[in-house]
């Protein structure tokens, strides 16, 4: 390998390290975002829904060591699919999945520092 092969693999990685490291410090956000969101809604009986809706999530998500497992888990259809059932209510109502997901994936971060 020449040096300036090596170069170029070297700046490739460390592009993909900071690429990383941006997407999941985007993904956090994301997800705090989300938990704000229903913390801070307005209308009681929305907030309600939405609270029920990511502790049945919650209940029913894998556990994950790290949080990079954990945003792997975030990204993943399986964790979609399952917001999308916790986002269809009893009486009717259909919420947003994703903000289901990423504020149940919020949870399951503070979990996991808390445990450590």
């Amino acid at each position: 390998m020449s040096i300036a092969q090596f170069s170029e693999s070297t700046t490739s990685t460390t592009t993909q390290a900071q690429q990383s490291a941006q997407s999941v410090e985007w993904t956090l956000q994301l997800w705090r975002s989300a938990a704000s969101v229903i913390a801070t809604d307005p209308q009681t009986e929305r907030r309600a829904a939405y609270v029920a809706a990511v502790a049945e999530m919650s209940v029913s998500m894998p556990e994950s060591r790290t949080t990079q497992e954990l945003v792997t888990r975030f990204w993943s259809e399986a964790l979609m699919m399952m917001a999308a059932r916790a986002s269809v209510r009893s009486d009717g109502r259909v919420l947003n999945a994703q903000v289901i997901a990423a504020a149940a994936c919020w949870e399951a971060l503070a979990r996991m520092v808390a445990s450590h």
